[in-house]
Order: C-alpha cells, then structure tokens, then sequence
C-alpha cells in the first residue's frame, strides 16, 4: 500500500514527469485503481503521456478525451484492469477491442465495474478464453449500456446456461457469437424473442444450431446480415423461415451447410431481393434453377461465392451474366461443368468485376480470358489454377488490367515467360504470382518481375 501510494504522489506532484513504466511491478487491483486515479486527477496543464505496464496506455488522450478507440489485443492481466480503472473518468473512448486477451473473474469485474458508467458503444472480446461466470458477471453491464450497438464475442467458451443472458441486450444491432460451440439453439431463442434491433448475426461455426434456434431468427425482421457458415444441422425449413421474416437481408452465408438444397435458395432469392452478397460455398444441393431465380430476382448482387457447387452449369452462370451488372466479386471454383459460353457471357455483363475465381474449372480456354481482360479491365484478381486449356496467348492480354494485383496460374502448363514477362512489364500493382507447376517460366522472368515489383510474392 505504501508503494502504491508513493507511486500516486509523484504522478500528483508538480514533477515533469512526462512516462511511467510499472513493467514487472506486482500491483493488486486496489493498487492499481490508485495510481490510476492520480493518473486522472492530474491538473490540465500537466504533460503526463502514458503509464505503461506491457502495453503503452495513452493517459494524456484519456484525460482530454482525444481517444474514440481502444485497442488491446493479447493484453496481460493487470493491462486490463490498469485500461478499464483510467477510462472510469473517460467519455470519449466509444469501441474497445481485446481481442485475444485472457479474461478471467478478476479482469471482467474491472470491466463490468467500468461499464456502469460508460457510453460505449462497441465492444470486441474474441477469444477470450471467457466461460459462463465471467459472461454473467459481463451481461448485467452490457445490459445497463444504452447505446452499446455492436458486441463480438467469438471464440468464447461459454454456453447457454449464461448465452439465454444475451436476450437482454436489447439495444445490439451487431452481435457476433462465431466459434462459441457452446451455443445451441436456446440461446438464438433468446436473442430473437427480445434483440428486435439486430441488424447482423453471426453464429458460424455454432455447430450445435439447429432449424428450432435458427428458423426464430424470422423475428428479426430488421436483420441485414445472416452468417451461418458451418452450421451442419440446417436445413432448408430454416432457411425458408428466414426468407419469409427477413426480407430486407443484404449479406448471407450458409458456406458448408450441405443439407441446404436450392428450394430454400430460390425462396431466399424471391422474398429477398435486396441481397449484395451470398455465399453458397460447399452446398452441394445448389442447382441451376435456384441460382437462376437469384439472378432474376436480386438486381443488386455484388459478391457471389458458388464454389465447389458441382451441379451448376452454363445455364445459370449465363444468367448472372445477363441480369447482375453490378458484380464484383465471383468464386465459381471447381465448378466442373461451365465452359467458356458462360464466362464470356459473365465477362460481357460484369464490368465491374475485381476478383474471379475460376480453379479447376478445366473446360475454360483462352477465350474467356481473353474476353475479361477486354471487358473487365479493373480487374485486381484473377484464379485459374489447374485450367490447362489456357496459354500464354491470353494471359499476355491481361497487361490491360493495370489494376492487377493477384495473379494464379498454377499448373497452366502453356503458361511460359512469354506472358509472364509481359504482366512484369504491365501490372505494377502486382503483388501475388502463383506459377508453381509451370514449367516454362523461368527464373530470368521472376528476376525480371522481381525487378519491377519488388514486394510481390512469387510461389513457384
């Protein structure tokens, strides 16, 4: 107590001391609430800048309200309560990030204690080792906060026992709970029967979450994003509870949820049409009618992942072609069975296009590609690996898309330094080049691209 208080009194003083390390000093939380008062109560014109346990807290800015974010990610124990006893007397810090910090009773009781009186409106504490005792002494804090709008707490291992609490935070519009396996079906109950603002949800990687939990979301009927990436047990009822309650959703994920079949996509695609971005990754059940009713429906469609959707074909793609101007971003990888009919089309109808993905789709050729450095000339990515049809003679044409930053050619076996040389030359914004298994590039070529673009990374 005496050091603590020595410590207090020459942060009080009229000293010019500007910086104070405490690295290695063995503080109890009483201690610290102390110094960090002294800290605080300095007077206005005193230069104090930054106490500093293992990581630098800028008190100056703190005391002067100058600070609007925290962040504090991996931070020690004492960290923590060292930043939640000074922004006690803070109102300008309004996002706090600990991502990766241990919290245990002692640092989430500093928190909690500090929520009390705080306006804060974002709080981020991703993998955080946090189990149900420390997510109940949080929950009454959060609840108390007014206008705490975003919460992340992914990774978590905590479960429904205190999950069923996130009910209470009926101000959230941003609550992201992937990877707490904990979390079943009770807890979405929860937060659809009392959260009526959300806006985004993500629970992937939720695994235990069935249709019950999910098909509840349909009351939410403000909510904009829907991740539910890796949520195995879903099926389509889920997802058609979903399109009927959430008609204003903008950004959908289901990636890998493969009992998910293309009944429930055209009726997302109907009740939903304000959809941008969908990711349809893995779902082994997508079929050309349902991605067809996507393209007719969804005019404003800028991010589509399709990859791995074995089943679809020219006929569908053609349609993304010919009805969403608009998009930017394509994977339609291993996608086996589209030719070059619908990726001129794509090329053709996509001029915005900035990143497409086209690996192992072995029946593209030269056409296509030629016909996307035509049209889509800001293209910044572009994947063929395993497309062995395509050669030097188009890849050369890409020099036209100066915006290129991410080039993948693996196993292009026709690919040679013809084209390489030529990108080297062109695309200063290059900073990936995959030609591993392209036998006909040489190191002279690397040398020459390494010369022109000195940050790019070459796997070869």
């Amino acid at each position: 107590d005496n050091d603590a208080k020595q410590i207090a009194a020459v942060i009080s003083s009229e000293s010019p001391l500007q910086s104070l390390n405490l690295h290695g000093c063995q503080m109890t939380d009483k201690h610290i609430r102390m110094v960090a008062e002294a800290c605080i109560k300095l007077p206005e014109n005193t230069q104090f800048e930054t106490l500093e346990y293992k990581q630098k807290i800028p008190v100056l800015k703190l005391r002067a309200n100058e600070l609007d974010k925290a962040e504090y990610s991996r931070a020690t124990s004492q960290d923590v309560v060292w930043l939640f006893s000074l922004l006690h007397h803070n109102a300008s810090v309004k996002h706090i990030d600990l991502a990766s910090t241990n919290l245990n009773v002692l640092e989430v009781s500093a928190i909690a204690e500090c929520l009390k009186v705080h306006a804060l409106e974002t709080l981020s504490i991703t993998n955080c080792n946090m189990g149900d005792v420390e997510l109940k002494l949080l929950a009454p804090a959060l609840a108390a906060i007014p206008r705490l709008q975003s919460l992340s707490l992914s990774g978590n291992i905590f479960t429904d026992t205190s999950g069923a609490l996130l009910g209470k935070l009926r101000s959230l519009r941003d609550l992201d709970l992937s990877k707490c396996n904990g979390v079943t079906d009770e807890s979405l109950k929860a937060i659809s029967a009392e959260c009526k603002a959300l806006r985004s949800l993500n629970v992937s990687h939720c695994h235990k979450v069935t249709d019950a939990g999910v098909s509840g979301l349909a009351a939410c009927s403000g909510l904009q994003t829907l991740i539910l990436e890796e949520c195995a047990n879903l099926t389509d009822y889920a997802i058609q509870a979903v399109a009927e309650g959430c008609t204003s959703l903008v950004e959908f994920n289901i990636r890998n949820c493969k009992k998910v079949t293309g009944v429930s996509i055209s009726q997302l695609a109907r009740k939903c049409p304000k959809l941008e971005r969908i990711n349809l990754c893995f779902c082994d059940y997508i079929t050309d009618q349902s991605i067809g009713v996507l393209a007719s429906h969804c005019k404003n469609l800028l991010n589509l992942n399709f990859g791995h959707c074995k089943r679809l074909t020219d006929q569908s793609i053609g349609q993304i072609g010919a009805n969403c101007p608009l998009v930017q971003v394509l994977n339609l990888s291993v996608c086996e069975k589209l030719t070059d009919e619908s990726i001129i089309k794509v090329a053709k109808g996509c001029p915005q296009l900035r990143t497409l993905n086209l690996a192992v789709c072995d029946q593209i050729t030269d056409a296509s590609v030629s016909q996307i450095s035509q049209t889509c000339t800001e293209l910044e990515e572009l994947m063929v690996p395993c497309c062995d049809k395509i050669t030097d003679n188009s890849i050369t044409l890409l020099s036209r898309c100066k915006n290129l930053c991410r080039l993948n050619v693996y196993a292009c076996k026709k690919v040679t330094d013809r084209s390489i040389s030529e990108i080297a030359k062109s695309c200063p914004k290059l900073t990936h080049l995959d030609v591993f298994w392209c036998a006909d590039v040489s190191d002279d070529v690397i040398e020459e691209l390494k010369t022109n673009n000195p940050t790019c990374e070459v796997d070869r």
